[in-house]
């Protein structure tokens, strides 16, 4: 079985993904890196044995790393992304996968030439609540409207935070993404084309320059409708809603509980509470190394689950720049 040697670009979120990667056999960190140079004691503190480094020239260069994980800020995505594709690395990047179409189209151009895996850190799916809702929705009959709301609550983050620093945040790849892949697994149908809408009314007397706020229209290809928001200036904790309504049932999951509907004079129907825990959210990355040991096990999130994803996004986002309604162009 090949080891898995792994470099860490980011110790924010890539300090849950050095723990989880720490829990999984024939793997080893080699590098951690963060510009922070504050981290770099309790990166040794908690990985004794892997290598500090402030920039990641040195993990390009070295030919054993073959899984670099990318959770640095989101305007680096791209270049570290590209850097391990010509290096012909396996690479795992937390969402957003990357900012622009154009960048996107790059990417593409770039992954052709080589064999690499890719996967990014979409969570929700593993969520136990909804992985019961994916086994059970085939008893809803038709599903007609789903929607998906992504309260941040964490307004600080776009005001202080590194979001308001960088040259362009996106709320809705930054965040509405993680229902948008919920929604479209939940669906397994193809979105045709969306509509959207945002504004800054709360965030525009801040340093933050984007939407703080955006909502978008699917249409599916069998005719039903989603709607999603990205919601960064919620005076709420952090959680995420979700809504399916069917023809033979309906979902509500909301602060970690769910209700089924069983018809229309039904009596909500109360789950116990269950917190969506780190382990459950550290499976999408353990899947995916699992699949680098493995060519017959298959990542929980693939490359092709990521074009779908990214292709609806620009739609999106191009609709909310035009205020038209668009087609989506799959790549």
């Amino acid at each position: 079985m090949k080891k898995i040697i792994t470099a860490i670009i980011g110790f924010g979120v890539g300090k849950y993904h050095a723990l989880n990667i720490s829990k999984i056999g024939n793997t080893e960190i080699k590098y951690i890196c963060d510009f922070n140079t504050s981290k770099k004691k309790e990166i040794l503190n908690l990985f004794p044995k892997t290598n500090y480094i402030k920039k990641p020239d040195r993990i390009f260069k070295d030919k054993d790393v073959n899984l670099v994980i990318i959770s640095s800020y989101d305007n680096y995505h791209f270049e570290h992304i590209m850097n391990s594709i010509k290096k012909n690395k396996n690479i795992f990047v937390e969402k957003p996968f990357c900012l622009t179409e154009k960048e996107f189209n790059r990417i593409l151009l770039e992954v052709k030439k080589t064999k690499v895996k890719i996967s990014s850190n979409l969570v929700l799916r593993k969520n136990r609540h909804f992985e019961s809702l994916k086994k059970n929705i085939k008893y809803f009959g038709k599903t007609y409207y789903i929607e998906g709301d992504y309260n941040y609550g964490r307004f600080f983050k776009l005001t202080k935070g590194w979001r308001g620093s960088i040259p362009y945040y996106s709320v809705f790849l930054g965040g509405g993404i993680h229902l948008l892949d919920l929604i479209i697994w939940l669906k397994n149908k193809r979105v045709i084309k969306v509509f959207s809408a945002g504004n800054n009314l709360i965030s525009k007397k801040t340093k933050f320059k984007y939407d703080d706020f955006v909502i978008s229209t699917l249409v599916f290809e069998d005719g039903s409708i989603a709607k999603i928001s990205a919601n960064f200036s919620s005076i709420t904790n952090h959680h995420h809603l979700l809504k399916v309504y069917g023809e033979k049932k309906s979902f509500f999951y909301d602060f970690d509980r769910n209700y089924y509907f069983k018809n229309r004079s039904d009596k909500i129907l109360k789950i116990k509470k269950n917190n969506f825990s780190n382990f459950e959210k550290s499976k999408v990355l353990t899947s995916f190394v699992k699949s680098l040991y493995d060519n017959k096990i298959k990542a929980d999130i693939n490359f092709i689950d990521i074009k779908n994803m990214m292709s609806i996004s620009f739609a999106i986002i191009k609709s909310l720049k035009t205020k038209k309604i668009i087609k989506v162009n799959y790549k």
